[in-house]
């Protein structure tokens, strides 16, 4: 090679030039808000794109990068919409004694482990756990066999098991 030819660009170079217009696109297209930083994201980006090894071609990098720097804001977003599903159901639980605080606790912890449940595990816990229900009737009221119904059951309350966990519970600290 002689002193004018230019080299193609490597992986570098193009992390050198895109990574920090990166980041500040990423934070403009929502990432601060999810509580993440454009750097993260163009981290990210930047994987990828090394993951394409010769297939990528790192002089014509950047609006590649910024596309899928766009894409996981998007995702994150996202997954960010549905972990943080609320659950709105007031929970009656008065088998915790006269103390009314410890009761609202009690229900509060429930709720969160609740919410840490899909839809169709947490509809068959309280049907079975919060409103008494058998298995078959569970199952009759969902449409759904009664194998369907033990089944979501045993995975609902691993879910709440986790929760609690996370939280440094046993299951027994929370409901006695």
């Amino acid at each position: 090679m002689s002193d004018f030819e230019m080299a193609e660009p490597s992986f570098e170079d193009a992390f050198r030039k895109h990574f920090d217009s990166l980041a500040h696109y990423a934070d403009q297209q929502g990432a601060r808000d999810l509580q993440e930083k454009g750097e993260d994201v163009a981290q990210v980006a930047m994987m990828r794109m090394a993951n394409q090894g010769d297939r990528m071609n790192f002089a014509a990098a950047g609006p590649w990068l910024h596309l899928v720097a766009k894409r996981i804001v998007i995702d994150n977003y996202r997954l960010a919409r549905n972990r943080y599903e609320v659950v709105t159901d007031a929970l009656e639980l008065t088998s915790y004694g006269t103390d009314q605080d410890e009761a609202v606790h009690h229900s509060m912890l429930v709720e969160q482990a609740l919410s840490q449940m899909s839809e169709v595990q947490r509809d068959a816990v309280k049907m079975m756990y919060l409103e008494g229900r058998s298995v078959k009737d569970t199952a009759e009221m969902l449409k759904i066999p009664e194998g369907t119904v033990r089944s979501r059951v045993f995975y609902g309350i691993a879910a709440a098991r986790s929760a609690f966990n996370e939280m440094g519970l046993g299951i027994e600290d929370v409901l006695g």
